[in-house]
């Protein structure tokens, strides 16, 4: 299943490299590993997509946070 998975998802970029992932989850698994590392890009674009839409409310942000255009000539 490994194997036919590499081949069927070589022109697949994405899928070839969740298949990879879940590969080494199982090994890492069966050794008894931590595989929380194997998901660091996932959780920083779901904390970037959480800041974006947090700024994109008006008012959320502290105003003395926001740098004006004035304050950087």
């Amino acid at each position: 299943m490994t194997v036919e998975g590499f081949f069927s998802f070589n022109k697949a970029i994405a899928k070839m490299r969740d298949h990879i992932r879940d590969f080494i989850v199982q090994i890492r698994q069966e050794a008894g590993d931590d595989t929380s590392d194997l998901y660091l890009e996932e959780k920083a674009k779901e904390i970037e997509k959480a800041q974006s839409e947090k700024n994109a409310i008006p008012g959320v942000l502290n105003p003395h946070a926001i740098k004006d255009d004035e304050e950087m000539q």
